[in-house]
């Protein structure tokens, strides 16, 4: 009869340094800050928009192009540029979200969506959006306020009879419910050169608010 062969014996886990231990709890304190400091930012950004509605400019695309170039200008360490642009428009949008949001209309002629993404990149992954059947259905709904900001494609130089065109109408030059011109505000992407990935296509953004300064402004003609 023959023994039984002796129980396998799992090795003991190896212990942590204490170093990487030590690391670990500091980056722990630190993300406990960072999340004290979000906190304390919402409640801010929750009164810049009582204040914003008074005023009546609830979107500042301006301000938020000259919050991340004073951001990246400043930025050092290992840390990517393109980290930086995507943590705060991520954290623009939350801010939008804490003052009630604005919702986007896309037209996206392009099979593959890529005009979608560019929003939910520039707009936030999270920002409630609805595609449009057409360009004119989208600035219809900017110009009746059922949408905060269309999204649409860019200018190409060989298009003709093309949605911008349509801005010098009078229907959008003035509006037919009181206040709603509609201006060009923003151009999409805010970052370049394009990581592997990302969607290659430009648009505009199209919103009631006026555009604001940014510092590096172009005017579309």
């Amino acid at each position: 009869m023959s023994a039984k062969p002796p129980p396998e014996t799992a090795e003991a886990p190896t212990a942590e340094p204490t170093s990487l231990r030590a690391l670990r709890a500091e980056l722990d304190r630190i993300d406990d800050a960072i999340q004290d400091l979000l906190i304390e930012r919402s409640y801010l950004v929750s009164r810049v928009g009582s204040e914003g509605r008074k005023a009546h400019t609830p979107y500042r695309p301006g301000r938020e192009a000259a919050i991340l170039r004073r951001l990246l200008a400043r930025h050092s360490g290992p840390l990517a540029p393109l980290a930086i642009v995507r943590i705060w428009r991520e954290l623009v949008a939350a801010g939008s979200a804490v003052q009630g949001g604005h919702r986007l209309a896309v037209y996206d002629p392009d099979p593959s969506c890529r005009y979608v993404q560019l929003a939910r990149e520039h707009f936030g992954a999270l920002a409630p959006l609805r595609i449009g059947e057409s360009a004119a259905g989208v600035l219809e709904e900017v110009v009746t306020g059922a949408a905060g900001v269309g999204v649409l494609p860019a200018p190409e130089e060989t298009e003709r009879g093309a949605w911008w065109t349509a801005l010098l109408h009078e229907r959008w030059r003035t509006g037919a419910h009181g206040d709603s011109r509609l201006y060009v505000v923003a151009q999409l992407p805010f970052w370049s050169p394009r990581p592997e990935g990302a969607p290659l296509v430009s648009a505009l953004a199209v919103s009631r608010a006026q555009p604001d300064p940014s510092g590096r402004d172009r005017s579309l003609i």
